[in-house]
């Protein structure tokens, strides 16, 4: 794992405490939960790996196999997305990497009430609890943003941090590795199962992520930024297989 990465982790893990001990003495205040008139219409997507093993680092991960080989997960995700006609998207990251989860979260069609519970990778258990007050039209934007993620990509977790094979399965498709620098990076392969984008990052994409919501500390992403980005990414994996 690239040394810039561990750094990142520290930092992050520094604000996730600060943020985690002000959540935990506000439970059962001011925390409600605003159901979703949508939530029936969520889609359930095509996510590998399938399932983790419960004995793998005490089974605490919830998205990302630390002890399974990346490879293997990458290859069941290309096999299912050519029995589907779909894209595999890559989310390269770790347990640790609260973007890693918010981005999963999101694309499954999760909006209003947010809750974030996974191990650091010192062993502490962090639990954040969020809710989404701002947007009125969360509902409506998150199963447009679940709806076409689902029609067009596989979600596809590779661990950056426990596994010894993540980082060779992105150096196999062609991907400079010295360039990583933070988790997540998000690439989507072409029908080939070739490199044909990668999701461009916060500073590309000014006001896609959304640290602050009616006040209190939040994470989260402008849906419809993120749509955008992931059709212009749909559209280049078909670019690439026309030419």
């Amino acid at each position: 794992m690239h040394k810039s990465i561990k750094i990142a982790a520290v930092f992050t893990f520094g604000i996730m405490i600060a943020y985690s001990v002000v959540n935990k003495k506000s439970k059962g205040n001011n925390l409600q939960a605003i159901p979703s008139k949508n939530q029936k219409q969520v889609k359930a997507l095509l996510s590998f790996p399938q399932s983790l093993d419960p004995q793998c680092r005490d089974g605490i991960a919830n998205i990302y196999d630390e002890c399974g080989n990346q490879q293997l997960i990458l290859d069941q995700a290309l096999k299912a997305a050519q029995e589907a006609d779909k894209r595999v998207l890559i989310l390269y990251g770790a347990e640790w990497c609260i973007w890693c989860h918010v981005f999963d979260k999101y694309v499954k069609g999760q909006n209003r009430k947010f809750d974030y519970q996974w191990q650091y990778h010192d062993g502490e258990i962090l639990d954040w609890e969020m809710l989404e007050k701002e947007n009125l039209r969360a509902e409506e934007e998150a199963i447009q943003l679940n709806h076409y993620f689902d029609k067009h990509f596989v979600l596809t977790h590779i661990e950056s941090y426990y596994s010894d094979s993540g980082e060779q399965v992105l150096a196999d498709l062609g991907y400079d590795v010295s360039n990583i620098n933070s988790v997540p990076l998000v690439l989507v392969l072409d029908s080939s199962g070739q490199i044909s984008g990668e999701m461009q990052s916060s500073e590309e994409l000014i006001g896609l992520e959304k640290r602050q919501d009616s006040g209190e500390e939040f994470r989260g992403y402008d849906r419809k930024l993120l749509l955008a980005e992931l059709q212009r990414l749909f559209e280049t994996t078909n670019v690439k297989n026309e030419a």
